[in-house]
């Protein structure tokens, strides 16, 4: 739908589509490889360094890097690995501190006093088919790709949905003045969110 409204072009904007890189991917040894740090560990130590250190600013509120955090999750959202356990025996990803597909974890070093286990669970982000491991099926070799679930427009679409469907979902149809569907109003008259009376989740 949307490549006819753009001519017939697509231009892979819509939800559903493959991330596009700024810069091209680096070489790494499989198609499933992560990228763990840079080359040389002095900047490695420089960049943890500088998260320590930060400049003031006093012509700007924090308003400006809220402004950016919304726009950025209006372009882009990344959805997790549907499996939230690893393949070869369904251990949850939390559970095993051995790198084996969808799980990745993040090794606690040695002697750290803040994190008493040996690693902290993580799940890899969603790859787009033929990606990855799928491309090997595919006899196309290619690195992993992440998914965008949203369309890659300013249209407030982490608010309104990218589809038809979604807005429906999120739309109050009981009166027709196009507002978004609450919950249970507050104290102070400000609503909750509704409830998601027809999924397995609730934004409660």
């Amino acid at each position: 739908m949307l490549a006819q409204q753009l001519g017939g072009i697509d231009l892979h904007l819509g939800d559903e589509n493959q991330l596009r890189r700024l810069m091209q991917d680096e070489k790494l040894r499989s198609t499933e490889t992560i990228r763990l740090k840079k080359l040389h560990l002095d900047l490695l130590k420089q960049d943890l360094a500088m998260e320590a250190m930060y400049d003031e600013d006093f012509t700007r509120s924090a308003m400006v890097m809220q402004w950016g955090q919304f726009l950025d999750h209006d372009l882009d959202f990344t959805p997790v690995d549907a499996s939230i356990s690893r393949f070869s025996d369904g251990l949850g990803c939390n559970e095993t501190c051995v790198n084996d597909p969808p799980c990745f974890p993040i090794l606690v070093p040695p002697g750290d006093p803040r994190i008493r286990y040996r690693c902290i669970g993580f799940s890899r982000s969603s790859a787009t088919c033929g990606s990855g491991s799928t491309s090997i099926l595919l006899g196309r070799p290619h690195h992993r790709e992440q998914l965008n679930q949203i369309t890659a427009f300013i249209d407030a679409s982490n608010v309104y949905g990218s589809d038809e469907f979604d807005a429906n979902q999120l739309r109050d149809l009981v009166y027709d003045e196009g507002k978004l569907r609450v919950g249970m109003p507050t104290a102070f008259n400000k609503p909750l969110l509704p409830f998601n009376i027809r999924g397995q989740v609730s934004t409660m």
